[in-house]
């Protein structure tokens, strides 16, 4: 499985440049998630949190509970999401307000050229 083998190669690292084996299975559970984070969130365009609870836990050993995980990507990984979200929620906000500014000289050029057509073909008294 592809997925496993980007924890499997983010685990060797981890064990070859920063923590022993022991060091690794001691280490609390929000720290360890922090470690692993750029993975997790490459992992969530394709999988749901619970399969990749799964994951995690099979390929380093741990006995992360799925809350935790689901409380970790709620407040570190989902915000980066969100802020992308209203970027580009700006970005249309400033077009649509462009085009409501348009309308509205549409709608005063309609009604000059309405009143004018009106004054022009009322009978007169």
């Amino acid at each position: 499985m592809e997925s496993k083998n980007i924890l499997l190669k983010k685990k060797e690292f981890i064990l070859n440049n920063y923590l022993s084996e022991d060091e690794l299975k001691s280490i609390q559970p929000t720290k360890f998630l922090f470690l692993i984070k750029d993975e997790i969130k490459t992992l969530l365009r394709f999988y749901s949190k619970k399969e990749i609870h799964l994951m995690i836990n099979t390929v380093f050993e741990k006995d992360l509970s799925l809350s935790l995980l689901y409380l970790f990507c709620s407040e570190n990984i989902d915000l980066d999401s969100k802020s992308d979200s209203k970027s580009r929620a700006g970005v249309k906000d400033s077009k649509i307000n462009s085009n409501a500014k348009n309308i509205v000289n549409n709608v005063d050029d309609l009604t000059n050229n309405t009143l004018d057509f009106i004054s022009k073909n009322l009978p007169k008294k």
